[in-house]
């Protein structure tokens, strides 16, 4: 598992994730992990669905404006 800081996800395929966010959409979504997962790009499909916050043991990425799609700042933890 592994993310950039976009909120794009880097999973054990099949989609699984991406069918319950599409599903669930309008709820925020929040992934944990630890720093060394994010990652500076990854391989992103159409249909794959990004997170809109990421939590490691060192700081909070909000990976976008969920009305602008855009990154709009990263808290440092510590």
């Amino acid at each position: 598992m592994g993310f950039v800081e976009t909120g794009a996800r880097l999973g054990k395929g099949g989609g699984f994730y991406d069918r319950y966010l599409e599903q669930h959409a309008g709820h925020m979504t929040i992934a944990l992990a630890y720093e060394f997962q994010i990652l500076g790009e990854i391989p992103v499909g159409p249909y794959d669905k990004n997170v809109d916050l990421i939590v490691t043991e060192k700081r909070v990425i909000r990976c976008k404006d969920r009305d602008a799609g855009t990154r709009i700042r990263e808290e440092q933890l510590c």
